[in-house]
């Protein structure tokens, strides 16, 4: 047994843990993270202060939730540009920064700058080996990477994690797509990372190459993907039936220093069509699923909003940080594999910020992407939001189909049925149109699939009426 299995092994444990053993050490390590805050940190000593609230106060995980106050994106934002470059928050010499990160800024309103110790480096990275060992990976297998390697974590910590893992790893994703292709069928690769989006634009390209994924690429264990909303139960089993492995799903961020949830090796769905769920490493990341109304805590099976606790990162600490990302809760008992891990839903994952309201209505984007790439005859979407001249709101969907894939007739019918659809889903009529195959943008990093024009639209209206009178 090498280093990395071991380290992983020795985890076994925590697995199988009771939910009580696993709180406990939550709350301990709850207690510490607050103490060590208050006592050395000057943001969170503030925070504490102007809320009345004392680390020692802290007896209960309720209590947490109750008394201590949350962070988020602007927060750290503010103290940066109090303090740059690390905010006052950091509390470590320059000279141990091993690790300096930003998120990605598809929020925009800014890039905060995550920094990290080499310890900590090495310590998060370690995360990346519960999602390798459930998904069937070990140490030598060979990796094929389209994530983009640069400031943002994500690709960082997969690149670092891949190394401590022992993975042969080829990062092709600067390479054009007939490059990627014939890369990949001379690596031969065993795990494939790529978003949804990118899985779905690398099957259409096998298909219209005539390449068969069991026959080319013999080898392949499992492909893994985050990033995004997927598209359901039928998009996870077109891509399983296709490419002839399960498919794998992690959830983390810059502030957790790296991916903490991982679906298991029950894969993404279970034969009855429900979908499955990804853990939470519940040992490293204290995640609070609330209700957005309430601020209380959702039961399984409820969709809430994430606050998130790195339990050992001192140096830098993220205390109750409020990620904006809304998910389905899903409490450990949900999995059959016995783990005391609670977690989400696998494809749940949305953003807070990203819903829209429309005629009074919470529109959530990714669901219409479900309903989209649910079906295996449409390749890419695109959604806007505006106001006609009468001032009405007004929602249209562009969609492509694939090349071949259905008549003219047919494609009627499809568009069709996709805006019954979409009314009965969200509760709002929207205009579904055919555009020209290749003219909606690919994504391989995050998507942004919406757009919100009402502003300039609004005012044009405005103008028109004026002219109207």
């Amino acid at each position: 047994m090498n280093p990395s299995q071991s380290r992983h092994y020795a985890n076994i444990r925590l697995e199988r843990a009771s939910p009580d053993e696993i709180k406990g050490l939550q709350l301990k390590r709850i207690q510490t993270v607050l103490a060590h805050a208050y006592d050395r940190n000057p943001f969170y000593r503030a925070l504490y202060d102007k809320a009345g609230v004392h680390p020692r106060d802290i007896r209960s995980l309720e209590d947490f939730r109750a008394r201590i106050p949350f962070i988020d994106k602007r927060t750290l934002l503010e103290d940066q540009s109090a303090y740059p470059p690390y905010g006052s928050r950091a509390d470590v010499p320059d000279a141990h920064i091993h690790q300096v990160t930003h998120t990605g800024g598809t929020s925009g309103i800014g890039q905060e700058l995550h920094m990290f110790t080499q310890l900590e480096t090495e310590s998060w990275t370690t995360g990346f080996f519960y999602e390798c060992a459930w998904a069937g990976i070990q140490p030598g297998d060979r990796v094929v990477r389209f994530i983009r390697v640069a400031m943002e974590l994500g690709g960082l910590w997969h690149k670092s994690a891949g190394e401590r893992f022992g993975l042969n790893q080829f990062f092709i994703g600067a390479y054009d797509s007939e490059t990627r292709l014939k890369l990949m069928r001379r690596i031969s690769p065993h795990l494939i990372i790529a978003q949804p989006s990118y899985l779905t634009r690398l099957s259409l390209m096998c298909e219209e190459q005539g390449i068969q994924p069991r026959e080319a690429f013999p080898e392949l264990k499992a492909m893994m993907f985050s990033g995004e909303a997927h598209g359901g139960v039928n998009w996870l089993r077109r891509m399983e039936n296709f490419w002839g492995v399960k498919l794998a799903e992690w959830y983390g961020s810059t502030q957790a220093a790296g991916s903490h949830m991982f679906s298991c090796e029950g894969g993404l769905h279970f034969d009855d069509g429900r979908l499955r769920m990804l853990h939470n490493l519940e040992h490293r990341i204290y995640c609070e699923m609330l209700d957005l109304e309430t601020g209380l805590p959702v039961n399984s099976g409820e969709d809430g909003e994430m606050f998130i606790t790195n339990l050992y990162n001192e140096n830098f600490p993220i205390i109750r940080f409020r990620t904006y990302d809304r998910a389905r809760y899903r409490d450990a008992d949900y999995c059959d594999c016995g783990r005391p891990f609670s977690g989400i839903e696998s494809g749940s994952v949305s953003r807070v910020d990203d819903m829209l309201k429309v005629r009074g209505q919470n529109l959530w984007p990714d669901t219409v992407g479900g309903l989209i790439f649910g079906r295996v005859e449409l390749e890419e979407y695109q959604g806007t939001v505006w106001v006609d001249e009468t001032g009405r709101e007004r929602v249209r969907v562009a969609v492509e189909f694939r090349p071949g894939s259905l008549s003219e007739g047919e494609r009627d019918v499809l568009r069709q049925r996709l805006r019954e659809e979409i009314k009965q889903k969200t509760d709002i009529t929207m205009e579904v149109i055919e555009v020209e195959h290749g003219t909606l943008p690919r994504f391989e990093q995050k998507a942004r699939r919406w757009k919100d024009e009402r502003g300039a639209s609004r005012q044009s209206a405005v103008q028109q009426l004026g002219t109207n009178r």
